[in-house]
């Protein structure tokens, strides 16, 4: 007859690694998933804020533009009340 302890690895034993491999797994996808999506809605931010910088940039030369526009606008109104 064989003892107990020469009986080896259980079915409990089995059960019990499967399922600590199973949760470990899982948590490895989540934590990727996670990961991947972190990364992607980032690079979406950082395109939108650049995108922010160019049209603030353009907007200040069109206010110049605006000015520019504006100025020479009351010029020519003088020159055109004094004739």
């Amino acid at each position: 007859m064989l003892n107990e302890q020469t009986k080896g690895i259980g079915f409990s034993t089995i059960v019990i690694t499967l399922m600590v491999v199973m949760i470990i797994v899982i948590l490895s996808i989540i934590k990727i998933y996670l990961g991947n999506t972190i990364y992607y809605e980032s690079k979406d931010v950082n395109a939108l804020k650049t995108e922010v910088s160019i049209l603030k940039a353009e907007n200040e030369l069109l206010k110049e533009n605006i000015e520019t526009v504006n100025f020479m606008n009351k010029i020519e109104n003088t020159i055109f009340e004094i004739k």
